[in-house]
């Protein structure tokens, strides 16, 4: 369990509408909520720049995603991060604003979506993954965080 409920604050249901855009393959700039997404390199990869709580308009936060798009239905859509930075204190409150519109996109969709972040062996990362709950299936392996609606019990897991 995620401990994150389906409904979302309006910005992060306006964000994982844009993001639906993106898991469907269509080429996105758009300034949505708290985030600028942008899929200009082609429509497997995203990046997402995070602007919440700056008032200035500055940039707190940045991610790079590639997307796959597994063949069958019952695999995970996977988002493999490969890059990361953010201002001290925004990467955890970027991250959760991220997860929570991935939850919203992962209900509507009806798919898992699978959220990867390889720690390239940097130990601060590596802690900050595990503090955010990230799981890793062996020490050198990435961390992940897997979110899809359970139509039976309807809790997010």
């Amino acid at each position: 369990m995620t401990g994150i409920e389906r409904g979302g604050t309006p910005k992060e249901v306006e964000t994982a509408e844009v993001l639906k855009h993106v898991i469907g393959g269509k080429l996105v700039t758009k300034r949505v909520g708290d985030w600028l997404v942008e899929s200009r390199g082609g429509p497997y990869g995203t990046e997402l720049h995070y602007f919440a709580g700056s008032g200035t308009g500055e940039e707190k936060a940045l991610y790079g995603f590639f997307i796959k798009i597994p063949e069958f239905s019952d695999d995970p859509i996977t988002l493999l991060n490969y890059h990361r930075k953010a201002e001290k204190g925004n990467g955890t409150p970027s991250l959760q604003s991220l997860e929570q519109s991935l939850v919203i996109v992962s209900h509507d969709l009806q798919r898992a979506i699978r959220l990867v972040f390889p720690a390239h062996g940097q130990q601060d990362t590596r802690r900050w993954l595990e503090k955010n709950n990230y799981i890793s299936e062996g020490p050198d392996n990435p961390r992940f965080k897997t979110y899809y609606k359970d139509i039976q019990d309807q809790s997010v897991q």
